[in-house]
């Protein structure tokens, strides 16, 4: 099969690629930086997570145009206020046949779009084959094989049938939702609410904060989301109470670090 590309080769986008890997799919990687692909190419081991290294079917390059035009699917694993410089500079090699999955949580600082509007925004509403892929999961544990449940949502529900395929092992279970608004919103805005649970952490406050300030903080998520558009039902499953919950509580998670710190 065509070899699946990830631009950008972070941890959770390292993880994901290796999950693929495993399962015999060829995988290309693309990094800004020379350096660091000369590095894992040298070692194999990728450069965050030093229980990870790359089986021989995964491939490295700095060259972005031959990354996207090796596959006919692109995940998108950069920080979310990249990512419209990095579609924009590269209008000319997507196509409406390529699927684009964004695995990158957050909402656009200028323009409070989510990752699937900033694509529409970029490409026009009639680029239908993107994908959000979701939930609550840490790259630390899925490279360890800890089981692990994601959401792949999208209004093509093909392109989201190929994407629920295509992550799905022994030990991740990926499910579908129609819902890209809600899937989108719970898992940029749960990172408030972990920020503020690792505040609580920092000044020792008990486990009777932590429990009212995520149950009450994923009521105002459910308003605000539905004051979006988003389906109130949606922040009940994975990318909402599940994601909130990883976020909050997670040893990993980098934004309860942020707030512990604070």
């Amino acid at each position: 099969m065509d070899p699946i590309s990830f631009l950008g080769c972070g941890s959770w986008g390292g993880a994901l690629g290796d999950v693929l890997a495993r399962k015999g799919v060829p995988v290309i990687f693309w990094h800004r930086n020379p350096n660091t692909i000369d590095q894992i190419q040298k070692s194999r081991k990728h450069y965050l997570i030093e229980d990870l290294e790359f089986s021989k079917n995964v491939d490295f390059t700095n060259d972005i145009k031959y990354a996207i035009n090796s596959s006919s699917i692109v995940v998108l694993a950069i920080p979310s206020q990249s990512i419209r410089k990095l579609l924009i500079e590269n209008n000319s090699i997507f196509n409406n046949k390529k699927i684009i999955v964004t695995v990158s949580k957050g909402i656009e600082v200028d323009s409070l779009m989510t990752m699937s509007e900033v694509i529409n925004d970029v490409y026009g509403k009639g680029y239908k084959k993107t994908v959000v892929l979701s939930g609550p999961s840490h790259a630390e544990e899925v490279v360890k094989k800890f089981p692990t449940t994601l959401v792949a949502s999208s209004i093509d529900i093909s392109s989201s049938k190929t994407i629920q395929h295509l992550f799905s092992n022994e030990y991740l279970r990926t499910y579908l939702n129609t819902d890209v608004r809600g899937v989108e919103i719970g898992g940029a805005l749960k990172n408030v609410m972990a920020i503020a649970a690792g505040i609580c952490d920092g000044i020792n406050y008990g486990d009777n904060s932590k429990a009212a300030l995520m149950t009450r903080g994923m009521a105002e998520i459910i308003r605000l989301g539905k004051k979006m558009g988003a389906k109130g039902k949606t922040f009940q499953g994975l990318s909402g109470f599940g994601d909130l919950i990883v976020t909050c509580l997670s040893k990993y998670s980098r934004n309860r670090k942020v707030g512990q710190a604070i």
